[in-house]
């Protein structure tokens, strides 16, 4: 079966399990997507995909807005800014891989290779 055809089946099953289509299909995965990326819904995604990913545009996004509006003010260097993102973007990104897991474990998903 193709990746896309295992998106859709996948997609087919997250959304007659009750989860909101905005957890099973996020703006960021969405975009991927349009973008031409197969990549698996979250909850289909191995733990350590869903951590990189998530964790990664987080410590990214979060970083750059941080800078933006308070650390570049404040006079933090940029080496610990950078520090700084990096752990939060690895705590983010546990956290939403912790949950893509739980949360396919409990909804009794199968697993992506399983499609």
């Amino acid at each position: 079966m193709s990746v896309s055809r295992k998106r859709e089946a996948a997609l087919a099953i997250l959304e007659s399990s009750g989860i909101r289509r905005s957890n099973y299909a996020p703006p960021l995965v969405r975009f991927l997507w349009k973008m031409g990326f197969d990549v698996p819904p979250p909850h289909f995604g191995g733990f350590f995909a869903n951590v990189l990913l998530t964790g990664t545009v987080f410590a990214i996004a979060w970083g750059l807005v941080m800078w933006a509006a308070l650390w570049s003010r404040q006079g933090l260097a940029p080496f610990d800014a950078l520090i700084i993102a990096s752990c939060a973007g690895v705590l983010f990104g546990l956290s939403m891989g912790a949950y893509y897991a739980y949360s396919g474990r409990k909804h009794q998903l199968p697993r992506w290779t399983e499609l």
